[in-house]
């Protein structure tokens, strides 16, 4: 599991000096729907330019800012330091919650957020459109890369838990209807980088009780694993910055896995490693002795962005917006963890 390579980025494009009146708007009570979304795509990125401009001064801020954060181990004071790591004139908005534990939780949460169905509220559609193959590709290419994709697509067909993923350079539409009124913000988002979770081998018998113990059999995830996206917004969008969405698994009293509902987690790992360890001890089964440490693991949503209003709307009405993003952070929180709900309610995790 590694991060995808990030996209290059160009200098801020000077005609966007000068800030919109009003964010793209789409007129009806249904979100506008894929032509529509590609039209706004479209007129986002004019024709040989990739990147219209740098979404924040540094690119990736975000996620240099998590990487920071998970390499000091931090649990406590991660809000502190994503606020301290802001570029300068940005916003920091950060939401933490453990969604769930277990394996199929992990599942489960990891399809809502790839799949970007947990992006999708009540008030929020999203739609993604696909970047275009580059024109000058050529044919042994352009076969390798169906090749790479048709192997890719049988991989993720295999487990509905992992459905296809974004890849740098898509485009993200995001429309908002904060009002219950027949108008949307249309929000053009490009898709920066994206970590991905492959799916997991079938689980087996650990090869000793020593590692039941240490949950480690094959087949299971290991601490840390986690699936990640970054976008950056376009000038075909009311705000301008960067936003991470990541989930983590990890064993409750571990670093970086804080968050609600993670208090006494070392106590809990280490109760859950004297469990498997007894079990085993008994003479009872192995794949059950690896359940549990398996069980055990968190599923950790984080989200952080760094943004500044850039339409006129969305630069007079800042209170509204940190407002309007924060309840959308918990609202993908509460998709996530209804999603894992549903792990349990069908016997999983």
């Amino acid at each position: 599991m590694s991060p995808s390579p990030a996209l290059p980025a160009s200098r801020p494009a000077r005609q966007w000096s000068f800030p919109p009146l009003l964010p793209p708007l789409h007129f009806g009570w249904a979100p506008p729907g894929p032509a529509a979304a590609a039209a706004a795509v479209a007129a986002a990125t004019p024709p040989g330019r990739a990147a219209p401009w740098t979404a924040l001064p540094v690119p990736l801020a975000t996620r240099d800012a998590a990487a920071a954060a998970d390499a000091a181990s931090m649990t406590a004071g991660r809000e502190a330091a994503f606020r301290a790591a802001a570029p300068p004139g940005y916003v920091t908005n950060y939401h933490r919650r453990v969604v769930g534990r277990g394996e199929q939780a992990w599942h489960r949460a990891s399809a809502a957020l790839t799949s970007t169905a947990a992006l999708r509220l009540s008030w929020v559609a999203v739609t993604v459109v696909r970047a275009a193959a580059p024109a000058a590709a050529t044919s042994a290419a352009t076969a390798t890369a169906a090749a790479a994709t048709a192997a890719t697509s049988t991989a993720t067909a295999a487990s509905t838990d992992y459905p296809p993923l974004l890849a740098p350079g898509d485009a993200l539409v995001i429309a908002a209807r904060p009002l219950p009124l027949p108008l949307w913000s249309v929000n053009v988002n490009r898709v920066l980088a994206v970590t991905a979770a492959p799916p997991p081998a079938p689980p087996s018998p650990p090869p000793s009780a020593a590692a039941a113990a240490r949950g480690r059999g094959r087949g299971y995830s290991s601490d840390g694993e986690r699936v990640a996206l970054v976008w950056g917004t376009t000038p075909a969008h009311a705000l301008r910055g960067e936003e991470l969405v990541t989930l983590t698994r990890r064993m409750p009293g571990r670093g970086g896995g804080g968050g609600a509902g993670s208090g006494g987690g070392g106590a809990a790992r280490r109760g859950m490693e004297g469990v498997a360890a007894a079990a085993a001890a008994r003479g009872q089964g192995a794949p059950a002795a690896a359940a549990a440490p398996a069980e055990a693991a968190e599923v950790v949503f984080e989200l952080v962005s760094y943004s500044r209003g850039h339409a006129v709307p969305a630069r007079l009405g800042a209170l509204a917006i940190r407002a309007m993003q924060r309840a959308y952070a918990r609202g993908v929180a509460d998709a996530l963890t209804a999603a894992t709900a549903a792990a349990g309610a069908t016997g999983g995790g």
